[in-house]
């Protein structure tokens, strides 16, 4: 199971930023540590934290201002989470009995977040490294639907997927023309469903490949209903979800 970015209370204070510090803004101006005194309560991160590591995740991506939330209820970070500031960064785990690399990619640093070409060329040097390890690179990205399209191209060859985040409209999957062999998944992103893509088959290093659904991936996005039970597990953490 993966996890993209913004998956917490505490990313909507300050999560698009480095290492923690809020965006320069017309309306406000704090430093770090003023900012957190005002940061979602403590338990709530404890809940969260417990929450997480029962759901057992393979890789997810952390923000620093999430990660100091968490470090400073609990000391800790969820299981399976890597903290991403300023660089990409690399995980490793095994699903479906492959090998899998996933590379975190960092805020966009250029002006309105967007992706500078230096903080590119480092995602793909690192999704190249990784590929000698691995049966394949999946990337995650919080940049938004536009600047995930422009990397698309770029992307060919090194990724054989792209989870976005960010701002833009969620999809299941998408193949562009510009680049076939890279499997696009934009994340549902107000909570209410999860996005399960099953790779029927997988491509093979240094050989051409174009992902076609059904026949090679089938993807939906599961959104969740009554048709789930509730886990009594989380639910004993987080307590029973409100009645609408």
């Amino acid at each position: 199971m993966l996890a993209g970015a913004d998956e917490f209370l505490a990313d909507a204070f300050g999560g698009y930023s480095t290492a923690g510090a809020l965006p320069p803004t017309a309306e406000r101006s704090v430093d770090d540590r003023a900012f957190m005194r005002i940061m979602p309560e403590a338990d709530d991160a404890k809940k969260a934290y417990a929450a997480h590591n029962l759901l057992k995740i393979d890789a997810g991506y952390l923000t620093t201002t999430a990660a100091t939330w968490f470090r400073g209820a609990t000391a800790n970070i969820p299981k399976g989470y890597t903290v991403v500031d300023k660089k990409p960064e690399s995980s490793i785990c095994s699903i479906g009995g492959y090998r899998v690399g996933v590379v975190f990619f960092p805020r966009g640093a250029g002006a309105g977040f967007v992706p500078t070409q230096e903080q590119k060329k480092r995602i793909l040097a690192e999704g190249a490294s990784l590929a000698s390890k691995v049966d394949f690179v999946i990337g995650v990205s919080p940049w938004g639907s536009d600047a995930e399209q422009a990397f698309l191209p770029e992307a060919q060859g090194v990724f054989a997927c792209i989870f976005g985040g960010g701002d833009g409209i969620p999809f299941s999957h998408s193949v562009q023309p510009s680049a076939p062999g890279v499997l696009w998944v934009r994340s549902e992103n107000r909570g209410r469903g999860v996005t399960v893509v099953n790779l029927l088959e997988i491509p093979r290093k240094g050989v051409p490949f174009i992902w076609k659904e059904g026949r090679t991936f089938t993807a939906s996005i599961e959104y969740l209903s009554n048709k789930y039970r509730d886990d009594r597990a989380v639910e004993a953490i987080i307590g029973k979800p409100p009645v609408e």
